[in-house]
């Protein structure tokens, strides 16, 4: 994993390997090779639906681990105030 912390959470891992899956996913269906226009939009029609999914799937995921990290950031801010005015300089 790119960027890997010492210490994530199992949550955070499980997503960002779900999102890498799904990213691998919909590269290899995009670079599916075809020879000729024809073909490369026939494979667009039949893998449309799939590639669509995946892309919502992905939407979510990133989603979620956009308000968890707002949600922990806000916490963090909110202990460092805590921490500042129950201990002044």
């Amino acid at each position: 994993m790119v960027g890997e912390p010492h210490r994530q959470s199992k949550w955070l891992e499980q997503n960002v390997r779900d999102m890498e899956v799904k990213v691998k996913s919909t590269m290899k269906l995009i670079e599916e090779d075809a020879d000729s226009f024809a073909k490369r939009a026939d494979i667009f029609y039949k893998k449309r639906h799939e590639l669509v999914n995946l892309v919502e799937e992905l939407y979510m995921a990133h989603r979620a681990l956009t308000e968890r990290c707002s949600h922990i950031s806000g916490n963090f801010h909110s202990a460092n105030s805590t921490i500042a005015t129950a201990c002044p300089k």
